[in-house]
């Protein structure tokens, strides 16, 4: 039969593959507070200077090495942040290019 090799492959249980190591140590479940409270300080400081004057090249490189830094905990809120700081680079992307600053 020609597709015996095949059906029969198909019949056997998949073999486990373990899991792919973490590139960070684990964090004990006491980092969400610290987590929470760095992301919350980093949001308030993107509300302070998220005025069109003062987003810049710069200023959101150093915001993205900063959120970058630490191994997030809470990961949807760090998303949501990451997604926040995205947003303003497009802001400021479109900024310059309105302003011919190619």
């Amino acid at each position: 039969m020609l597709h015996h090799s095949q059906t029969k492959l198909l019949r056997e249980t998949p073999e486990e593959h373990s899991q792919p190591k973490a590139r960070w140590p684990s964090r004990a479940e006491d980092a969400v507070p610290q987590d929470l409270s760095f992301l919350l300080e980093f949001n308030r400081d993107l509300d302070r200077n998220a005025k069109l004057s003062r987003l810049n090249e710069e200023y959101l490189e150093q915001k993205m090495e900063e959120l970058d830094e630490p191994v997030p905990v809470c990961r949807d809120v760090y998303e949501h942040t990451r997604a926040r700081l995205h947003e303003l680079l497009l802001l400021c992307a479109a900024n310059y290019a309105n302003n011919c600053e190619y």
